[in-house]
């Protein structure tokens, strides 16, 4: 729906004025529609004056450009009602010395306010008091809007992004504000669902999760689901999507727009002022998408950089202490740490993900350096690369803790669930030389441990099953193995709708406990023993032999390395 932004001043609100006091008003027609805004007052004697108005006028006139037939008045009456027009002043005396039956009747029909004054007063007085009460609203407006800039402004000073500007946005409108990448696309997914391609500005009908990604939600008080539904409605122009104010965000070379910035009224109706809070709030959010980009880019890149040339063996001892100095990193030991980024969904992060990574790193830098915590960041598309400073090497494991339960709650406020990331930690260092060589066992660790059970972290220096396994996986021994292992139960549960693989899985899981399978797999002690009597004909061993559930769950964690 188009959003209609309020003057603050009103037909009724102009009928209380002195200046129209004095002329004795009398509302004749329209009496429900006195709640119309009026953007602008004007004087008029001519008849084709409706062609003249843009909408939103209150129209003064002594009736000379009314006409004498009642066809004309009621011609007037629509054509003025046709071009919105707010209302109709007619001064009696000069021309009418009532107020004429037929423009009565036809601006009661098409509901357009007529007011008569039944005493001459100057027009201009009328037109200077509405024209004041405008004015003063507008420098009020501007003055509110100076105010909310400040605010802004103070919240960037302090270290704000993004995120924060919108929801300090969203907290002055009193509804959700999406910030969504890219231009305006509502068009094209419009006529994509077979809606009307000419769509207002204000109306919405293209796509936030439906086509364009969104970068941030500030949701004020809604459940974000809410907002999701009503971001939808409003991207697909459907019918009772909200109103919604729409502007373009520039933050890319050229001027060229990079995002849209909504404000859906969902929560409350939109006010006047709510255009003028996104207009205040749009270059503070341009500004800190310049900021990120010019300044958190470019250190991260650079900080990335080093990381990759220590990883590569290129740097020397010395050239690596200096460098690291320069970054203002200086530390006894050194702890190396890898993290992995999981995708939503199989293949490659969604651009929605690569934004919400980036906030990721950013906050993760912003609290290392709050915490005082040597850090070096760096990394591409594809993982995290850290390096920490420790006062002592037995501290490796609680710094490791600590680094893992900061990053999950970072990636549970920007990603939804703390699973997102793995997190592997290498061996605590004295040298960059030895660090060099810990970091890329931090990094090769990283496909194994997304295979492995869900930890905090992983550590490079314990034994892993998994991560030798995840070694040999390109290896036809290793599936050699699993196929003899587990052949003839895999074959077993393609043809049968009765599979047992869960049932071998939970027995090993337990250690051949068969009390404790059971109540895993929520059987009856008689029924699992039924199943592990038809796995043992299969595989043509025994499951109580320590050796065979041994193979057997070794087996089946190498058939898991296989297809991951």
């Amino acid at each position: 729906m188009a959003a209609a932004f309020e003057t603050g001043v009103t037909v009724r609100s102009v009928l209380s004025l002195p200046a129209l006091r004095r002329g004795v008003p009398e509302v004749l027609a329209g009496a429900e529609q006195l709640d119309r805004e009026i953007r602008w007052a004007h004087t008029a004697e001519v008849a084709n004056i409706a062609t003249l108005l843009e909408g939103d006028e209150l129209l003064l006139t002594t009736g000379m450009g009314i006409g004498k037939r009642a066809t004309e008045q009621a011609a007037l009456a629509r054509a003025l009602a046709r071009r919105r027009v707010a209302g109709l002043v007619l001064e009696l005396g000069n021309v009418f010395a009532t107020a004429p039956p037929a423009l009565v009747a036809a601006c009661e029909k098409h509901a357009l306010p007529l007011i008569a004054l039944h005493r001459q007063v100057p027009f201009v007085a009328i037109t200077e008091a509405i024209h004041a009460q405008l004015v003063n609203g507008q420098f009020a407006l501007m003055q509110r809007g100076e105010e909310l800039h400040r605010r802004f402004t103070d919240l960037m000073l302090d270290g704000a992004g993004v995120p924060e500007v919108l929801d300090a946005l969203a907290d002055e409108a009193g509804n959700p504000v999406v910030f969504a990448r890219g231009g305006d696309t509502r068009r094209a997914t419009a006529a994509a669902h077979g809606l009307n391609g000419d769509v207002d500005v204000d109306r919405g009908a293209a796509s936030g999760s439906v086509g364009g990604a969104v970068i941030y939600r500030a949701a004020h008080d809604m459940k974000p689901a809410d907002v999701a539904a009503a971001w939808d409605a409003y991207e697909l122009g459907l019918p009772g999507a909200p109103e919604a104010i729409e502007r373009p965000v520039v933050g890319g070379q050229g001027n060229q727009a990079t995002g849209r910035l909504v404000v859906l009224a969902v929560e409350r109706p939109l006010g006047r002022f709510d255009a003028v809070a996104v207009e205040r709030a749009i270059p503070l959010v341009s500004l800190a998408l310049l900021h990120d980009r010019s300044a958190d880019a470019t250190a991260h890149r650079e900080r990335g950089d080093f990381l990759a040339a220590l990883l590569s063996g290129s740097l020397d001892e010395r050239d690596a202490a200096s460098r690291a100095q320069s970054f203002g990193f200086a530390a006894p030991t050194l702890v190396p740490v890898a993290i992995g980024r999981r995708a939503a969904r199989i293949g490659r992060l969604t651009t929605e993900e690569d934004v919400r990574w980036a906030r990721v790193w950013h906050d993760l830098r912003r609290e290392l350096d709050e915490r005082r915590t040597p850090a070096l960041l760096g990394g591409d598309h594809e993982h995290g690369l850290l390096v920490i400073g420790i006062a002592d090497p037995g501290l490796r494991a609680e710094a490791a803790d600590r680094i893992a339960a900061t990053l999950g709650q970072i990636v549970a406020r920007h990603l939804g669930g703390a699973r997102s990331a793995i997190v592997c930690i290498g061996r605590a260092s004295g040298t960059w030389s030895e660090l060099s060589r810990d970091l890329r066992g931090a990094l090769e660790l990283l496909p194994a441990a997304a295979q492995a059970r869900e930890r905090p972290w992983h550590d490079v220096a314990d034994p892993d099953v998994d991560r030798l396994l995840w070694s040999l996986r390109d290896r036809q021994e290793l599936r050699d193995f699993v196929d003899a292992r587990l052949g003839a139960v895999i074959d077993h549960d393609r043809r049968r709708a009765a599979t047992l693989l869960p049932t071998l899985e939970a027995l090993c899981a337990h250690g051949g406990r068969k009390a404790a399978t059971a109540r895993a797999l929520h059987l009856e002690r008689p029924s699992l023993y039924h199943r592990i009597a038809r796995l043992e004909r299969l595989l043509g061993a025994s499951l109580s032999d320590e050796d065979t559930l041994l193979g057997i769950h070794l087996a089946l964690r190498a058939r898991r390395q296989l297809e991951g």
